[in-house]
Order: structure tokens, then C-alpha cells, then sequence
């Protein structure tokens, strides 16, 4: 997967935290921490792979972005 489709993916967790918010408490709780797992590993590959792709340039070579 490519860095927009983590951030994309990022963009969707967002949305979905903001709807768990609207359900009841026993429910929420465990949803949102499965959301906070989910953004944590997809805050760590994006970071990656920028770090990646600024190897890449620093490297000479280009970089693909999709």
C-alpha cells in the first residue's frame, strides 16, 4: 500500500471514531480502542515509508507516489 493509501485509510478511521462516539458507553469503549490500534499502525508505516522515500531521493532515485 502506498502512503495516500494510508493516509486515506487514516482519514476513514477519523470518520469512524467520530460515529463510535454516538454509540452507547459498553460499546464505544471497545470500538474506539480497536480504532486507536488500527491509527497507531498506520501512523507507523506512514512514518516508514516516508522515511523510505526520503531515502529513495536522498538515494538520487525517484520516488512513485501511487
Amino acid at each position: 500500500m502506498n502512503v495516500d493509501g494510508l493516509r486515506e485509510l487514516d482519514e476513514m478511521a477519523a470518520k469512524l471514531e467520530a460515529i463510535i462516539h454516538k454509540l452507547p458507553h459498553v460499546k464505544r469503549d471497545e470500538l474506539l480502542r480497536d480504532i486507536e490500534r488500527i491509527r497507531a499502525q498506520v501512523t507507523a508505516l506512514l512514518a516508514a515509508s516516508e522515511k523510505v522515500s526520503e531515502r529513495l531521493v536522498d538515494l538520487g532515485l525517484k520516488v512513485k507516489t501511487k
